[in-house]
C-alpha cells in the first residue's frame, strides 16, 4: 500500500513538468474541409490573448464566449497569486 501511494505522488509530481516540456504541432485542417456553420464563424478568426500574471491583468485576460483564441500561459513562478494553491 505505502509504495502504490508513493508511486501515485511521484507521478502526479512529475506528470505537470513533463507536461510543460512536451510540444505539439498545431493542428491543419484537412484541404477538403466543410465550412464551419454561421454559428460556429468567429471560430475561424481567432485572436491572441496572454494569460493574467496578477490581479491588475484580469480584466485583459477575460476569454469572451464563442470567440477562438490563442492563449500564452504564464510559468507558474511568474503569477502572483491572490490564494496561493494548495
Amino acid at each position: 500500500m505505502k509504495a502504490s501511494a508513493a508511486f501515485i505522488s511521484a507521478f502526479l509530481l512529475v506528470t505537470p513538468a513533463m507536461a510543460q516540456e512536451m510540444q505539439h504541432a498545431p493542428a491543419n485542417c484537412p484541404a477538403d474541409a466543410k465550412p464551419l456553420p454561421a454559428s460556429l464563424s468567429a471560430w475561424t478568426d481567432k485572436a491572441s490573448l496572454g494569460a493574467a500574471g496578477d490581479a491588475a491583468g484580469l480584466n485583459a485576460a477575460a476569454l469572451m464566449p464563442g470567440k477562438a483564441v490563442t492563449v500564452s500561459l504564464r510559468h507558474t513562478r511568474e503569477v502572483q497569486y491572490i490564494v496561493q494553491p494548495e
